[in-house]
């Protein structure tokens, strides 16, 4: 709205998706994101064996929180 101070959320979230747009371009070429399989296979491995335990040590073999896993997984992928 013209004269009406943008709220500090909708900068941030612009501002966020305009980074995301140009490191899209540059992150999703298939030869980028090549090199990045080593790393993100160590990490998935890494995730694959704390859900084992998680699940071993659990009666039902569950993993109790499976979102709050995926989450810390997000912010480690």
């Amino acid at each position: 709205v013209p004269g009406h101070a943008c709220p500090r959320s909708r900068r941030e979230g612009e501002e966020w998706q305009r980074l995301r747009r140009l490191l899209g371009r540059l992150l999703l070429r298939p030869r980028a994101a090549a090199g990045f399989v080593g790393t993100l296979s160590g990490v998935v491995g890494d995730f694959v064996q704390r859900l084992q335990r998680l699940r071993d040590r659990h009666p039902q073999q569950l993993v109790p929180d499976i979102a709050a896993e995926f989450y810390k997984f997000g912010l480690e992928g």
